[in-house]
């Protein structure tokens, strides 16, 4: 079964993290355990579904497309920029 992917991310491209679940971020801790997280997509709100994890200083987070039995669709690195502010971006991971 194909499907198509929600929508294209550059990888490396750096965006930031708006909502954790229906919340402002406060830590990588919430962001890696949360069912879902928003980010601004230049000006498009992109809702990311799936699991996360701590790894050195940053959530690397599986997006999975729960609309077709959790396939996996992309991994995500979020960290904290020195501002405060929450940053992800598309990262390959093998």
């Amino acid at each position: 079964m194909s499907f198509a992917t929600p929508a294209p991310v550059v990888s490396g491209k750096s965006y930031p993290v708006l909502l954790v679940g229906d919340r402002s971020p406060s830590s990588l801790d919430e962001i890696a355990a949360a069912d879902d997280f928003t980010v601004d997509m230049e000006g498009t709100s992109y809702r990311v579904q799936g699991c996360g994890r701590l790894v050195d200083n940053e959530a690397r987070y599986h997006e999975k497309d729960v609309d077709n039995n959790g396939k996996d669709i992309r991994v995500w690195r979020v960290i904290r920029h020195d501002d405060g502010t929450f940053l992800a971006s598309h990262a390959a991971s093998f």
